[in-house]
């Protein structure tokens, strides 16, 4: 599956990762690791260098659009479209950060060029000075598990739930089923809208009252030292090595909402209308 398609944050299906010796596979990780830590931080231009290099160990074209965002964010404007563009060429058809991608390059394109009218024109007498306002402090990062997830903490109730020892959720175990409502290929996969109403119309080993996790939630089950997928799969088998919905908006959008990606372990921000895999909480 793809590697990275992180911080845009927006994808459907990825392609396969080849498999490379441990000693490359172990830096790109740690590269990766570096990258998602900085971008948490706002440090763009860095998550965007260790994207970089995590990209020239991995050539995954999914790890372009990490790195084309990390620029786009670092207001790098001239830098990220070239970048998107690559990730447009190279990425598959399928890939659900193509809509996302296409935006920005015309975004980007737009204000490319209001920039250079803006440089053009003569320049202005210096405004009179405003009292100085005291920024609002920016949003702590959401807290990511560092590692993997703990020995007993799940216990299978039944082939169908999965029981959290330490969190008190109950989850969906099947994570690949028919998702009935769903418009995704074979019914598979479901829009936000979609996955939503699927897990509010699901009963399942008796139990109603289901619904879509949040960001937080669904990365309690995420276990980042395995890969494709980071997950028990003792515990939630046949988990696709892909995306899966949550609950939460991406705050001041109507059009993207957070996604958890279990094939190496992050989480992004997808277009609400594409349809990626669901597991529902209780």
């Amino acid at each position: 599956m793809r590697f990275l398609k992180i911080l845009a944050w927006a994808v459907l299906m990825a392609p396969s990762v080849p498999v490379y010796g441990g000693a490359k596979e172990t830096a790109a990780r740690a590269a990766y690791e570096e990258a998602t830590t900085a971008y948490n931080l706002a440090h763009f231009e860095e998550a965007a260098q260790q994207y970089e290099a995590a990209y020239k160990l991995v050539h995954d074209p999914n790890m372009l659009f990490n790195i084309a965002q990390s620029f786009r964010l670092a207001g790098k404007l001239e830098q990220a479209l070239p970048i998107f563009r690559s990730f447009l060429r190279e990425a598959p058809a399928e890939s659900p950060n193509r809509p996302l991608a296409e935006r920005f390059v015309e975004e980007l394109k737009r204000k490319i060029e209001e920039n250079k009218a803006a440089a053009a024109l003569p320049a202005r007498p210096p405004a009179e000075a405003k009292p100085a306002v005291e920024p609002a402090p920016a949003p702590a990062p959401v807290a990511v598990p560092a590692h993997g997830t703990k020995p007993g903490q799940f216990v299978v109730s039944d082939s169908l739930i999965v029981t959290d020892t330490i969190t008190g959720l109950v989850w969906q175990r099947d994570g690949s089923g028919t998702r009935t409502g769903c418009s995704g290929s074979g019914n598979l996969t479901c829009t936000w809208a979609e996955a939503k109403a699927y897990c509010a119309s699901l009963t399942l080993g008796g139990l109603t009252g289901w619904r879509l996790p949040g960001r937080t939630e669904l990365l309690t089950i995420l276990d980042r030292t395995k890969r494709g997928p980071a997950i028990d799969q003792t515990a939630f088998p046949s988990t696709p090595s892909d995306w899966f919905w949550t609950s939460s908006p991406l705050a001041g959008s109507s059009s993207l909402a957070w996604s958890v990606n279990f094939n190496f372990g992050y989480t992004s921000y997808l277009d609400v209308s594409g349809a990626i895999y669901v597991r529902c909480v209780r």
